[in-house]
């Protein structure tokens, strides 16, 4: 399972002082869409600089116009970018054309309440990764929807090998809820960290909520 480190910040500078902090200790920086409306390409382009080892997703939400956007986000330097399941079909077939011709993952955003009718047409997408992304405003525990659609995908993703990537509020109280059978492959971590006072201890506790999940080691 890989962690990932969302970056919404409004400046490029605050974003950097927290990977500067804790960017060696995550496997993926997300380049947020926030971060991106405020800061422009330029945000992915410096974060690659400075950290070129590590994949860097351009939160996009890409919902139009698929395979200008996914281009310019993968020229800045993007390994992967994401569009909004609510994406006609000819733009979703857009983003996954343009990012294998740049050799890069294409991730589809679901949108809360998505039917299973809806979860299963993304996937014809052929997307590297489906994004489940729990409702900040209900508690984890009693958000029927969120486990649903992960019980559905897990079942899914035995035939379309598809990654299956939860974010949301995630931190350590919310992990500690996770079900290993779900077979999530990403976690997205973001102002539980970005927003603490000691983002290395908040992101340390995170860590340890994921070591208890079966075949799973983190580092801590």
């Amino acid at each position: 399972m890989r962690l990932q480190l969302a970056l919404d910040e409004k400046s490029l500078v605050a974003a950097l002082e927290v990977l500067d902090a804790i960017g060696n200790e995550v496997d993926i920086i997300e380049c947020g869409t926030v971060l991106l409306m405020s800061e422009g390409l330029r945000a992915i382009a410096e974060i690659k600089n400075r950290f070129p080892e590590k994949p860097v997703l351009a939160d996009t939400r890409i919902a139009r116009a698929g395979s200008l956007f996914s281009k310019l986000a993968c020229e800045a330097g993007a390994d992967a970018v994401t569009a909004v399941a609510e994406a006609p079909d000819d733009v979703l077939h857009e983003c996954r054309s343009a990012t294998l011709a740049e050799s890069a993952k294409f991730e589809i955003e679901l949108n809360h309440s998505a039917t299973f009718e809806e979860i299963r047409r993304t996937l014809l997408f052929s997307p590297d990764s489906i994004i489940v992304h729990h409702n900040n405003g209900i508690d984890f525990r009693h958000d029927g929807w969120i486990r649903s659609a992960l019980n559905f995908l897990s079942e899914e993703r035995e035939k379309s090998r598809v990654g299956i990537s939860l974010a949301g509020g995630m931190g350590p109280e919310q992990l500690r809820d996770l079900d290993k059978n779900w077979g999530i492959s990403t976690v997205v971590v973001g102002s539980s960290i970005t927003a603490s006072s000691n983002p290395a201890r908040a992101l340390e506790l995170c860590k340890l909520e994921l070591v208890g999940l079966e075949g799973e080691s983190i580092a801590v």
